[in-house]
This record gives C-alpha cells, structure tokens and sequence, in this order.
C-alpha cells in the first residue's frame, strides 16, 4: 500500500491543513462573543505540544507494538482516552489550546521525521 514515511507526509499535509481550519473556528467563535473562554492557554498549548510529538515519537520506534499490532493500539487508545478524560482541561479555552499545540507539535514532529529526514528505524 503505502510506505511509512508516505503516511508520514500525509499525516503532516493534513495537520498543516487542518491548522487554517482551527484558526477560522476560533475567530467564528470570538466573533459570537466568546472571547474570554477561548483564548489560549500557553501551559495547555505546550502541553499539547509535547504529548503529540511524544505519541508520534513511541509510533514511530514501535514502542509497545503500537504500530504494528492493531489491538495494542486499540488497547493504547483507550487508555489514552481514559486518562485524557481525567487529565484534560475542563475549560473550553483549555481543550483548544491542548488541540492546537497537538497539531503544531504534529506538524513539527512529522516536518522533521517524514518530511525532511527519513523515519527513526526506517531503512530509507
């Protein structure tokens, strides 16, 4: 089918694009007068950051066959949710901001491994 670091690329093209989108949500929302819930929160935006490059980092060096067992990651998931769920910020301004660092921590990961370097533990 595809190549790791093809859906690599496709993974990063999407993020890149879905960037613009979230932007447009935001000022939507602000427009309606809700500013004051939805403005960033730099702690929850780092936050984001990081948790999306680390869970790329463990997929992409197949840490506890995340990768390359579907049940894994299934298990993986919804342990990730269950703790998200517990771990997430309640306020609206919170959740975005965790959303919008996860996609920019997305774009940076995948622009580094994918994009312009070959994937860790790939043969390319």
């Amino acid at each position: 089918m595809f190549s790791r670091r093809t859906k690599a690329r496709l993974v990063f093209l999407s993020n890149v694009l879905l960037l613009p989108i979230m932007y447009r949500f935001v000022r939507w929302r602000r427009a309606t007068g809700d500013e004051e819930s939805l403005s960033l929160v730099p702690q929850w935006f780092v936050a984001g950051v990081g948790y999306q490059a680390a869970y790329y980092w463990a997929y992409d060096h197949d840490f506890g066959a995340i990768r390359t067992s579907r049940w894994r990651r299934a298990l993986f998931s919804g342990i990730q949710s269950a703790l998200m769920s517990k771990l997430f910020p309640q306020s609206e301004g919170g959740r975005l901001s965790f959303s919008i660092g996860g996609n920019v921590g997305a774009i940076a990961y995948r622009l580094w491994y994918g994009v312009l370097r070959p994937l860790p533990g790939s043969d390319e």
